[in-house]
């Protein structure tokens, strides 16, 4: 059963209970993110995500440590453009102690100076090791490349020299402006006390108060006029690249045609791009298409790797499956093929407690409810063989893709327009 509450500070609480499970999926999810950092806080709200585990008023940093494992070590934290979470799984029995400690690791993080220090060094092997991945650096660098100078497009990492110069008093001035109960939502998926953490949902977040001042105002990720590519040369043995366009906003009527088109056109092993560049011509190992969803607006890609001298007919086989998913209808067989796919990882979903807090808290802070699975299955069937084309129409438009490749040879450039 699904309950929603929001407490007198603005704080929403959504919890679903789940008899047949050992499990709980626990979840603080912040609605700030990259976006909401002003210059020279760059990388801020993902350093805020390092540092919660860091140390708080009743405990240090080995002691959080010792803690995380006794209740089953399951702990982490992502940051977004768009909001932070930390959450957790345990045993039922251990929900409201492992609620507890994510509450003080959020409320009560101490941000020690020692370890400030330490974890800036951290952040810096973590540029590192994007870097030495060219599948991530190339699809990093194609986001960049798709929102220039705009929040969007910036790492969420951060930028190194900002990062070299975060301190306490930059990390109280942030977390003090931007954290508010208003953009606090606690999510719990599973079996678990729910008196006991009532009590401490209570104890922790009751006494909340909004503070005084306003929070930032993100910039709005309007399209790029003339998005960009970008090229490195590294002594590796593949090209790899990622190229894309602006895709829709989480909450868009079309968004179920484009997931669709998505799934046809690269995402999974009958897709068209799998089906033509690895199983038809073994040109590539890795090769797909992928989408994210903002607020406001998102992004499509297809990112793959392959060999220098294969480099220009995978682009070649790439560019002509974009333009042709939009100039030619889909097979019922195809569209049939992507939807159940679409709907059976949506059902798998609901195996596990993790993800499906998850998608109590996602589906709360885009549209307000939980969208009930049966509403998104329905909304799935419903979608046509004209609506698949009608999105790759107005989404994957030509000379408005941005590029990046990384590989052992330069001049690998990617065509811009389609066709």
């Amino acid at each position: 059963m699904i309950r929603l509450r929001t407490l007198s500070n603005g704080i929403r609480l959504i919890t679903e209970s789940i008899d047949s499970v050992r499990s709980c999926g626990l979840g603080l999810w912040v609605e700030v993110g990259s976006r909401h950092e002003a210059p020279g806080e760059y990388g801020l709200s993902h350093f805020i995500e390092h540092m919660l585990f860091k140390g708080t008023r009743g405990h240090d940093v080995r002691q959080i440590a010792d803690l995380i494992n006794f209740l089953g070590g399951n702990f982490n934290a992502f940051t977004t453009q768009e909001y932070l979470c930390l959450h957790a799984k345990t045993v039922d029995r251990k929900a409201h102690e492992a609620l507890d400690l994510l509450a003080e690791m959020l409320l009560e993080s101490t941000f020690p100076a020692d370890e400030i220090r330490r974890e800036r060094q951290v952040v810096l092997e973590e540029f590192k090791m994007y870097e030495d991945s060219p599948d991530d650096l190339s699809v990093d660098t194609f986001i960049q490349n798709l929102w220039p100078n705009h929040p969007m497009g910036r790492p969420v990492i951060g930028v190194r020299g900002q990062v070299r110069q975060i301190s306490r008093d930059r990390i109280h001035h942030f977390w003090s402006r931007e954290f508010r109960p208003g953009r606090l939502l606690i999510a719990l998926a599973g079996s678990f006390d729910a008196r006991a953490c009532q009590d401490v949902i209570r104890r922790r977040f009751g006494g909340l108060v909004e503070p005084t001042g306003s929070a930032r105002r993100y910039e709005p990720a309007t399209p790029s006029a003339a998005p960009r590519q970008t090229y490195f040369k590294r002594p590796i043995e593949q090209a790899h690249f990622c190229l894309g366009t602006h895709a829709p906003r989480r909450t868009a009527p079309d968004r179920f045609a484009f997931g669709l088109m998505n799934m046809i056109l690269g995402g999974g092993m009958s897709s068209r791009l799998f089906q033509e560049i690895r199983e038809k011509r073994g040109l590539a190992y890795s090769i797909g298409s992928f989408a994210h969803l903002f607020s406001d607006r998102g992004f499509f890609a297809v990112s793959g790797g392959t060999s220098v001298a294969a480099f220009g007919e995978v682009l070649a086989i790439t560019m002509k499956e974009i333009a042709r998913i939009g100039a030619e209808e889909v097979s019922e067989h195809e569209l049939s093929l992507a939807r159940e796919q679409m709907i059976d990882a949506m059902l798998m979903g609901l195996e596990n407690t993790e993800s499906r807090m998850t998608r109590l808290a996602e589906s709360m802070m885009a549209f307000g409810r939980v969208v009930p699975i049966d509403e998104l299955i329905k909304k799935l069937r419903q979608v046509t063989i004209a609506e698949v084309r009608a999105v790759a129409v107005r989404y994957l438009r030509p000379g408005a893709f941005a590029a990046s490749s990384v590989g052992p040879a330069h001049g690998l450039k990617i065509p811009a327009r389609l066709g």
